[in-house]
Order: C-alpha cells, then structure tokens, then sequence
C-alpha cells in the first residue's frame, strides 16, 4: 500500500512539473472548453510550501504524514514550488488553463493528440511498465482537475474525490495487486487469497459514494451498506482510534473494479 500511496503522489508530483511546462511552452488560444456528455472525474488538490522551512503538505496531509508513506518530493519539484506565491493549473474536459499569481496565464487546448507527451512523462518517471492509454483515455476525456500549488504556511486544504471512473485492479493467485496496471509492490496475504479462492470469487466490485458502499461480487449485487459520519465519529472518540477529518471521506466517491485469478473488470463506472 506504501507503495502504490508513493505511486499516487509521484503522478501529482508530474502534474506540478506540467504546469511548469505549460508556462513555458504552451500556445495560448481562445477556444471555450467544449460541453461535457457523461461521467466527469472531479478531483482537487491543494499544495502548500513554505520556502523559509521547506514544509510542504499536499492534500491536507503534512509533510510528517507524507514521509510516513514513504512520500516525498523531489528537489527539482521543491525549487519550482519557490517559483511563484500561487499557480493553479484547471483541466477541464479538452482544456487546460493555468493561472500564475491568480492572473490568467495560458489556455491551451487538451485533445487526446496533445495528452500523448503525458503519457510518454509518466512512462519515464514511473520507469514501469507502459501507461495503458486506452485507460488513461478513460480517465482524462472527461477529467475536471484542479491543481493549486501556492506559498503557506498553512496545512493545504483536504482532497476533493469525485471519481465517476473505476480504478482497476488485478490481483493474482500468488496475491500480487497491480493498479491500474502498475504493480504496487504489495501482495495480500495467503489468508485472504485462500478465502477468496473458497469463495469462487472471479471478480468484486466496490463503490462508495459519499457514505453508501454498494458491492458486487461474480456480477451480483449484494445489499449495500449506508454509513454515518456522526456515528463513526462516535465510535472515533470512544476508542480512540484518532482518524481524524472524516468529513472529507463523506463528501467522496471512489470505486475499485477487482479481478482476481484472470478474471475480468465488469463496471466501469462508480455511483449514478
């Protein structure tokens, strides 16, 4: 799991390079952002830096909590964060907009030919196996990013998850999990294999939204489950288990499609 975390942080690290890249090399043009048909991806993500301690946090997550995971950002990454007081970078659909200090900088458009350089910079700072383009295609044509990278001495404010998009992950008879095709380095324990395997469990699904888990599994539903935040707050403070702001788990969606064995991906799509 420190793995694929440290995975997950390396893609957002990318993305911070890129908005660089646009100030520098993007072409401005004045196409409006094209309507959007059908699911969108929405995620927002807060960085703050302070150049006078080198602090940073990403996500509303501290630079302590980050290293926990075994994340952090490289110092190419660090110098840029110094470059400017804010930079927000807005992809939305087949448009990309970056703002530097609050001040328009550049609109380029975002079309599947443009994303290719992405995806041939994410192969490279991976070094792993090939991006599947067709997946990524999946997630980026009907993307709704924010990125906003600025100077503070402030925490950054919580992620923002609203994933249409099934993340894929493929899990194999030894219990090796790959993500989305990146192998992440971690694999369940025999335990869980062996229960799966007594299951006859080909493939599950699993969806939250915003405080309902609804699951598949071999294709059938299965009831779901509403949870409550003040409950599990509850529950927080009587045991002691210091999670935290869970608010920001409650105004989320996320969906994992698994297949286990070779089996297939069934759903792709998370929520209504």
């Amino acid at each position: 799991m420190n793995k694929f975390l440290k995975i997950l942080f390396s893609l957002l690290a990318i993305l911070m390079i890129s908005i660089f890249a646009v100030i520098q090399e993007a072409k401005v043009v004045t196409a409006a952002p094209p309507a959007q048909e059908g699911p969108v991806n929405q995620l927002f993500v807060d960085v703050t830096y302070d150049p006078a301690t080198k602090a940073y946090s990403i996500g509303g997550f501290t630079q302590e909590q980050l290293a926990m995971v075994g994340v952090t950002l490289p110092d190419q990454v660090l110098a840029l964060l110094g470059s400017f007081s804010q930079v927000t970078l807005k992809l939305t659909g087949q448009t990309l907009e970056v703002l530097a200090d609050e001040a328009k900088l550049a609109t380029m458009e975002w079309d599947k030919d443009s994303r290719s350089w992405l995806y041939g910079m994410i192969d490279n700072f991976t070094q792993m196996s090939p991006l599947d383009q067709q997946r990524a295609e999946l997630w980026l044509d009907k993307a709704d990013i924010q990125l906003v990278v600025r100077q503070s001495t402030e925490i950054s404010k919580p992620l923002v998850i609203d994933l249409n998009t099934i993340v894929n992950v493929d899990i194999d008879k030894s219990g090796r999990v790959k993500v989305e095709g990146f192998d992440t380095g971690s694999a369940l324990p025999a335990s869980v294999t062996g229960l799966l395997d007594t299951a006859k469990v080909k493939d599950l699904t699993l969806c939250w939204s915003k405080g309902v888990l609804k699951n598949k599994v071999n294709g059938a539903d299965i009831p779901s489950v509403t949870v409550f935040q003040e409950g599990v707050s509850v529950v927080d403070k009587a045991f002691g288990l210091n999670l935290g702001d869970i608010g920001q788990v409650f105004q989320s969606q996320l969906g994992a499609s698994v297949a286990y064995g070779g089996g297939m991906h069934t759903d792709n799509q998370c929520g209504e």
